[in-house]
């Protein structure tokens, strides 16, 4: 099974001089493989770090707080991505 883990990625820094504006968002997607849906989560759970260097800082070099939501999860069938709902968890579990 493969699964797409969509995440977003905000930080709370006030950059008004940016194209960022007052709060930065960034979409990020990160793929797992593994015989289950349960063992992509677990892969993925080891990876929960993120790359804080894309993240503008202030005028003293801080990011704020940051933050990494999942916000979807799609599976991949055949060659396409799919939502993965919970219903679908239920049948697998």
């Amino acid at each position: 099974m493969e699964l797409k883990l969509i995440f977003m990625l905000s930080s709370d820094v006030e950059v008004s001089d940016t194209a960022y504006g007052l709060n930065f968002r960034k979409e990020i997607e990160e793929v797992y493989v593994g015989d289950t849906w349960q063992e992509c989560c677990d892969e993925a759970s080891d990876y929960w770090d993120y790359d804080t260097t894309m993240f503008p800082t202030d005028e003293n070099g801080d990011i704020g707080d940051t933050r990494k939501d999942l916000i979807k999860v799609r599976k991949k069938v055949d060659s396409n991505w799919e939502e993965y709902s919970e219903e679908e968890e239920e049948k697998n579990y």
